[in-house]
């Protein structure tokens, strides 16, 4: 106690006599400067993740050709690095679930084409027909593979690619009758 006195405090009172840089005065500009310096690292996260738009198409560019050149890690790698700043980005996840099944790493290739909404977009209907042949093709599972290629068919119900497989995967059933509709629209669609 004598300390404190000494100083001018009374314990929790400002008297005259108390300096300028007291504890609670440095405390608050510590608290003040720490505010500030977090409130500059949220606007600088948020302009450069709202700069990330072209690196990300140019990232989505880069993996598409390492797609087609068959190198699924590159092409991965890609899709995944744009997925971690844009996580609803359709192109990537269907990139990086094309890419994992280029791997033959079909659980996580089916992981990231459920990423996809079912709303009709082009990417949508692919994730749906790229998870049907990985279904049917790469894990031989005949009912989800079936149901992928009716969703695909849900949104875009003139499309050729889930048409074919629908009627291949009925033709293994036995259920010739069912698959007489895909083959028609099949064959409509060579005119």
């Amino acid at each position: 106690h004598g300390h404190a006195s000494e100083r001018g405090i009374d314990m929790g009172r400002v008297t005259a006599t108390q300096p300028l840089s007291s504890h609670h005065n440095r405390r608050r500009f510590l608290l003040f400067g720490l505010l500030v310096a977090a409130v500059a690292s949220v606007v600088v996260a948020i302009s450069v993740l709202s700069k990330n738009d072209v690196p990300a198409e140019e990232l989505l560019q880069a993996g598409t050709q390492a797609f087609d050149r068959g190198d699924y890690n590159v092409a991965l790698a890609s899709a995944v690095e744009v997925l971690a700043v844009q996580p609803k980005n359709a192109q990537a996840a269907l990139l990086a679930g094309e890419s994992a099944a280029g791997l033959q790493r079909f659980d996580e290739a089916l992981e990231y084409l459920e990423r996809l909404p079912d709303d009709g977009s082009a990417e949508a209907v692919s994730a749906r027909c790229a998870a049907g042949k990985l279904l049917l093709l790469g894990m031989q599972r005949l009912s989800p593979a079936e149901q992928q290629f009716r969703r695909a068919l849900d949104q875009d119900p003139e499309n050729i690619v889930a048409h074919d497989h629908m009627a291949f995967l009925l033709g293994l059933g036995s259920r010739n009758w069912e698959l007489i509709p895909h083959r028609l629209a099949i064959i409509r669609s060579n005119r």
